[in-house]
């Protein structure tokens, strides 16, 4: 199979109801995550009160190649399509045998950075002998995504002219400040190395309050409850899923 992407390995060839030759897109996928983290604690007991507080840091290095995704597909409705091969113009009909193909071009190989930061206190307090309250409260800060090399490129919607001309235009269209050649006419580059317009979320501050009590002359019985807002990071599919975007 010759194409202007240069593919070089065999593409998946999938038979509608049958078989599926050359398993997946993702089959020659590579990564080694590297994550670094520091954390500290301390904690304070006084008279009614166990007070801890906390940081804690955490890089992510996520150096990722996917040559695989740019094999391309090939799809038949039947077999016999699959041996037969055929243009339309090689077989006598208006179809080809070929019912889709589809392909990808480009360098596919990123390396994602993340950091993120937490911080947080709480206060056990023992109100009486038999009841305690717990007061707490976190802080999660979640960077966003950015590529070393400055590959990724994303859409704006309210950036892109709908007046195209006779050329067409690229606006719309940004990447991140690393970028690493000049960007194409249309084309903005983000003040930050992420392709987010916030770089980092800030507002995820999740309060905890619960409490245990001991009913009186039930030394065998515990009641306790709580409630609090807990945040946690999302996949990096928000950077993941732009992989086969130009560049």
């Amino acid at each position: 199979i010759s194409s202007p992407c240069n593919l070089t390995v065999m593409p998946v060839i999938n038979v509608q109801g049958s078989v599926n030759l050359g398993g997946s897109g993702n089959d020659i996928q590579d990564t080694v995550s590297q994550t670094f983290a520091a954390q500290e604690q301390i904690s304070w007991l006084h008279s009614k009160h166990n007070i801890r507080a906390g940081f804690g840091w955490e890089k992510v290095a996520t150096p990722v190649a996917d040559p695989g995704v740019t094999r391309g597909t090939l799809t038949f409705q039947s077999f016999p399509d699959l041996l037969l091969g055929m243009s339309a113009a090689q077989n006598g009909s208006a179809f080809s045998n070929i019912f889709t193909s589809a392909g990808s071009c480009g360098d596919t190989s990123h390396s994602f950075r993340v950091t993120d930061y937490n911080s947080y206190v709480q206060d056990d307090y023992k109100v009486t002998p038999r009841f305690t309250l717990n007061l707490g409260l976190r802080w999660d800060v979640f960077g966003a995504i950015s590529d070393a090399p400055g590959r990724l490129v994303n859409f704006w919607p309210e950036l892109a002219n709908n007046n195209f001309g006779t050329t067409g235009t690229l606006s719309g269209f940004v990447v991140p400040s690393n970028y690493p050649f000049d960007a194409p006419a249309g084309v903005t580059k983000n003040d930050n190395r992420t392709i987010n317009r916030n770089p980092t979320s800030y507002g995820n501050v999740g309060p905890r309050i619960g409490f245990s009590w001991q009913p009186p002359r039930l030394d065998r019985v515990v009641i306790r409850g709580g409630y609090g807002i807990y945040y946690s990071r999302t996949s990096v599919n928000d950077a993941f899923q732009l992989f086969s975007n130009p560049p």
